[in-house]
């Protein structure tokens, strides 16, 4: 893909070529790099809805910096085009390692014009931080030395659900291959209920949890009898991340390993079968009493056994590639969960009333040709991804519905969460809210909305981290019931 050129110029490369052998050996090392170097195209296209669901939100890297900025006193300031500016990096985080600006480049003295979302930042012609940007990792270096105490006595956060009451556990899973190469590496997070030591007890949670949860809430400190020993943790993270996750990066590996095998390795054995019928060809010639060159057949014997080892060393890759191993997980972190002492806003949900909620919902996407999936248990920032049917009243749609449902026992406001409401601006148009209400009653009623984020008006409660959403009723469309 990189340095294309266009099929005259092909040509005119191939009209130099001045003899059969160099023919040959372009066409097999054109053959061999198709099948070997350029298969990844897909893998780094990625999936493309998987790639929009668990892409890393502009919105959360922007809430952190604030955060990170006030806590470590750098003068961050909102300009009036909504970007941002800092007319003086303190010397503490302009102060860096030589591997830093190795790795990362330099900080400079002042930033007065960036953007934290790209297409923000390329419209404005604006610094674009992200990950990997020297500001943000300066930030971040900066962040870790001055909070190394708070680290090591851990954290306590508080659910404003009331639903948590237990331990976050932070781990890092990495998948190796047979030639200790890392074919993948993931964050993720595990619940542990408070008591439940046993390995079953501990449950995949998504790691944005964390947005939903009050930092600095008092809560009862972690004794030895309620924390699970670490060997339950990476056990079951085995168990329930590590072991799924090699097995699809074991099943895409295999989709690249099956083309190597089609393409690669049968170039090369075509090109054996061309190598001995020359050989061969030459030994008739020969046993006729044509004078056959002895250096001609020994050149194509070298070319023969070049290929045997090419083709050795192609299925001796694909074998390493596709053998696929867990790492013992890295454990980051842990921090206590605990219910809010006082319930705000009526936040405390009713699983009832939710559950209800969900079904109707369910009920309502197969009633008009969707195929909804649940997912409320993932704490993905929405319950429900649902997805075009063929032959239902979508047929032909590409769209996929992420759906966030809000269940209320009567009427009146709902609240989101902070990856609710996050999630609702990165997926626009293909995230939807639904709100049920008169869950108790026989007849429930639907109302939808469309690219929330956009059309409510949303009070954020901090001491909560909540938002607060009054007027939902008046942007719905009553979707009534499920036919």
């Amino acid at each position: 893909i990189a340095n294309r050129r266009t099929l005259d110029d092909i040509i005119a490369e191939l009209e130099r070529v001045p003899d059969e052998e160099a023919l040959r050996r372009l066409k097999e090392a054109t053959l061999e790099g198709l099948a070997t170097r350029h298969l990844d195209l897909q893998s780094i296209l990625g999936d493309t809805r998987e790639a929009r669901e668990n892409r890393l939100v502009p919105e959360y890297v922007e809430r952190f910096f604030q955060r990170a900025c006030q806590f470590l006193g750098v003068p961050l300031e909102r300009r009036q085009d909504g970007l941002w500016r800092i007319e003086r990096v303190p010397y503490e985080i302009r102060n860096v390692s030589r591997d830093f600006k190795q790795r990362f480049g330099t900080v400079f003295s002042e930033y007065l014009h960036f953007a934290f979302d790209k297409e923000a930042a390329r419209r404005a012609g604006a610094e674009f931080v992200a990950p990997g940007h020297p500001l943000l990792e300066a930030v971040i270096e900066a962040l870790f030395a001055r909070a190394a105490d708070d680290l090591r006595h851990g954290a306590v956060f508080a659910d404003p659900d009331g639903r948590l009451d237990g331990f976050l556990w932070f781990l890092e899973g990495e998948i190796r291959d047979g030639a200790n190469v890392i074919a993948g590496k993931r964050l993720f997070a595990l619940y542990q209920p408070a008591g439940g030591r046993e390995e079953s007890q501990l449950q995949l949670i998504a790691p944005a949890i964390l947005w939903d949860l009050t930092p600095g809430a008092e809560g009862p400190v972690a004794s030895e009898g309620l924390v699970p020993n670490r060997d339950a943790v990476t056990d079951a993270a085995v168990e329930q991340v590590l072991d799924p996750y090699r097995e699809d990066l074991r099943k895409q590996r295999e989709r690249d390993a099956e083309v190597k095998r089609k393409y690669g390795l049968r170039s090369l054995e075509r090109q054996l079968m061309e190598s001995e019928a020359k050989l061969i060809d030459y030994e008739t010639r020969r046993a006729k009493g044509e004078p056959i060159p002895e250096a001609a057949i020994q050149n194509e014997e070298r070319v023969k056994e070049d290929l045997l080892e090419k083709k050795r060393r192609l299925e001796e890759a694909i074998r390493l590639e596709t053998t696929l191993a867990p790492a013992l997980p890295r454990i980051l972190g842990v921090a206590r969960v605990v219910p809010l002492a006082v319930p705000r806003l009526d936040m405390h949900p009713d699983p009832k009333v939710e559950a209800i909620a969900l079904a109707h919902a369910m009920a309502y996407e197969r009633a008009h040709g969707r195929v909804p999936e649940d997912v409320s248990s993932e704490n993905l920032g929405y319950d429900i991804r649902s997805f075009p049917s063929p032959g239902g009243r979508e047929a032909g749609s590409e769209a996929i519905r992420y759906i966030e449902v809000k269940g209320r026992a009567t009427t009146g406001p709902i609240v989101l969460t902070p990856n609710e409401w996050l999630m609702a601006r990165r997926l626009g148009e293909d995230y939807w809210l639904y709100v049920v209400e008169h869950c108790r009653s026989p007849k429930p009623r639907l109302y939808a909305i469309q690219n929330p984020a956009a059309v409510l008006t949303a009070e954020e409660v901090v001491d909560v981290v909540r938002y607060l959403v009054r007027d939902w009723k008046e942007k719905a469309t009553h979707e009534g019931t499920p036919a």
